[in-house]
Parts: C-alpha cells; structure tokens; sequence
C-alpha cells in the first residue's frame, strides 16, 4: 500500500450470498481478503466477516462452507467442547 492508497475509496462488492463485502487489496493478491457483516442464525447474532479471496469475490466452497456451519452449528460446538 502507498500513501495514495490511503485516499482510495474501497472497493465494494455486493455478493449474492455474504452481501457487501469491502475489499481489502494488496499488491500480493493471495493477501487480499474481503470484510463484512451479517445475521448468524444459530446465535440470533449479528457477525463480521474476514473472507480470504482474490477479486473475484468469494468462492463457492467458500459459501458452502458457511452454510454447513450455520446448519450442522450445534453439532460442531459439540465436537469442539469434547
């Protein structure tokens, strides 16, 4: 990042699944990662979100990913506690 990269607006992303993600950019793109927020249903909590991913957004296992979790949630915190 240079200092002019301080002046930038972020780029925004609105994807179809996690909804706007703010890109955050390197010059190294495999640092690059996405942040957002959103509704994590198993808590009744809203969360953020740090998805590592290139510009094109995150991918689809990434996506499954968090639907597993959201649905298999009680079940993963039962095999974490053990």
């Amino acid at each position: 990042m240079g200092l002019f990269d301080l002046f930038k607006k972020p780029a925004i992303v609105n994807d179809d699944f996690f909804g706007a993600l703010r890109l955050v950019d390197f010059k190294d793109a495999s640092k690059g990662y996405f942040e957002g927020k959103g509704h994590f249903a198993p808590t009744g909590n809203d969360i953020e979100y740090i998805i590592q991913a290139d510009k094109n957004g995150p991918t689809n296992e990434q996506k499954q990913f968090y639907r597993d979790l959201q649905s298999n949630f009680n079940q993963t915190l039962t095999k974490l506690n053990h």
